[in-house]
């Protein structure tokens, strides 16, 4: 049995996804009569709004262009596009996601940031160490699961929509308010959701630097 998970090119890609308000269900044909249910996911940096580096899925009703109320005392940099790396153990596949340059026409490359909770559950960015991709991961907590469809399927310009969110151990992601700010959430129990990926592009293997 494998005590590793395995890095797979082939079934990694960049993407952008999007949360669905209490769990609603999307057909991807109603994609723009459903803007009011779907909150695009996304992370900012050097903002220095109080929230930098926090997973965030928060915009104005009727968007789906990230927004927050909060005020940022210098621009940032705003990030709703993702590198989901793809890995394997034992026949299940996780994804270590990490946000990465908009710019797909050139070489786009994840940043080190990585997806992965604090120690109540709150999901955010934090910095790694090793170069990307990481062509074996031993601990896994860095890592997600997207159930809901068999990523074998996935096709680059397709929307794929109600899919459920876990982290390593099966703990549903959920959206938890505090102080009436949403918090994409793995602690306790919050307000379900699913969500939505636009694959822009798939396969998509960053070259490690030298």
């Amino acid at each position: 049995m494998a005590i590793y998970y395995g890095y797979e090119p082939k079934l990694s890609f960049i993407g952008k996804w999007w949360w669905h308000v209490d769990g609603a269900y999307i057909h991807p044909f109603d994609w723009n009569q459903s803007t009011h249910l779907l909150k695009p996911i996304w992370v900012r940096f050097d903002s220095e709004d109080g929230e930098d580096g926090y997973l965030r899925a928060e915009s104005k009703d009727g968007s789906l262009i990230p927004w927050s109320p909060l005020k940022a005392r210098a621009p940032g940099l705003l990030f709703d596009t993702f590198w989901f790396g793809a890995y394997e153990k034992n026949g299940k596949y996780y994804f270590q996601v990490r946000p990465i340059s908009p710019n797909l026409d050139a070489q786009p490359m994840p940043l080190s940031w990585y997806l992965d909770t604090d120690l109540v559950g709150y999901m955010g960015m934090y910095s790694g160490v090793f170069k990307v991709p990481e062509w074996v991961i031993y601990i896994g907590e860095d890592l997600w699961q997207i159930k809901g469809r068999d990523l074998h399927d996935f096709v680059e310009g397709e929307r794929i929509a109600n899919l459920e969110l876990s982290d390593n151990d099966d703990n549903p992601v959920t959206l938890r308010l505090q102080s009436g700010r949403p918090y994409l959430y793995t602690g306790a129990r919050g307000r379900p959701g699913r969500v939505s990926l636009l694959i822009l592009k798939r396969p998509y293997s960053p070259k490690s630097p030298e």
